[in-house]
């Protein structure tokens, strides 16, 4: 389902399309008045992933992280899990109902097209519902009193406020001039019992890691992402893999579980 978006002065208002195939995909955003574009319901909705391979350690790590600090970084390349093991995480710390989940995308490089995506994530259930006002969509940096007026109302919906919130991808918005402030005015202002996961291919810039430092960012990297040395070892034997990739594995420092999938794939359709 596609949520249609028609944007003035006042107010963004959200509608529901009944026949998406009418709508052109577009996502080309003009910030003119009558401005219109599209939400795709695809990038706020938890990812559902089938024949997944539990990894208890790792979910058990972000569940200590989570205990100890209000925002959670996953960093590591491409086929590390990271989504999948967010996914996973949310089902047992979170009521799904009390999920936001956004994947951004470069299209989200401005503040407008991110800022109505954010919000749309925090009700995407809702139909025909006025989205809130941002002090001025038009600017590429909102300043940092906008946007504690654009999140405070978030927090407070009827509903209940999030549990958890996870930005997946997060590394296509590094560079936007606002991305900075954003993010540490969220973690900020984020309830005593809601959580924050940044999945990213690379550490954040300077601002935000360093509010390691604060005690308010735990970064599990590519290296702890990493399967062991015997949890690739035994993955492989439980899917029957030959030995000849166990001990092909077992010589790598740094194991993807992709990589690991991708063997075990191209023995079962031998």
């Amino acid at each position: 389902m596609m949520h249609f978006l028609d944007s003035d002065r006042d107010h963004l208002e959200l509608e529901v399309t009944a026949n998406p195939a009418t709508i052109s995909e577009n996502l080309s955003l003009s910030v003119s008045p009558d401005a219109k574009f599209h939400i795709f319901d695809d990038k706020i909705t938890i990812p559902k992933h089938q024949n997944v391979i539990s990894r208890p350690r790792l979910l058990s790590l972000i569940g200590k992280t989570a205990s100890m600090f209000p925002a959670i970084a996953l960093i590591g390349r491409t086929g590390t899990g990271k989504t999948v093991l967010a996914a996973e995480f949310a089902k047992t710390y979170s009521n799904p109902e009390r999920t936001v989940w956004l994947t951004v995308g470069p299209t989200e490089s401005g503040w407008p097209m991110f800022s109505a995506y954010f919000q749309a994530a925090f009700s995407p259930a809702c139909q025909y519902k006025p989205l809130l006002h941002t002090a001025n969509r038009r600017c590429t940096a909102p300043k940092q009193d906008e946007i504690e007026n654009f999140l405070l109302p978030l927090f407070y919906e009827p509903a209940g406020s999030p549990q958890l919130i996870v930005l997946d991808d997060l590394h296509y918005i590094f560079d936007a001039p606002w991305f900075c402030d954003f993010l540490t005015i969220l973690i900020a202002m984020l309830p005593d019992d809601c959580r924050l996961m940044l999945l990213s291919r690379s550490k954040p810039p300077g601002p935000v890691w360093r509010l390691r430092s604060k005690q308010l960012l735990g970064v599990i990297d590519e290296k702890r992402l990493s399967l062991s040395r015997l949890e690739a070892a035994e993955l492989l034997k439980r899917f029957g893999s030959p030995d000849s990739a166990s001990n092909s594995i077992s010589r790598c420092e740094s194991i993807r579980i992709a990589r690991v999938i991708g063997i075990i794939n191209a023995f079962i359709t031998q």
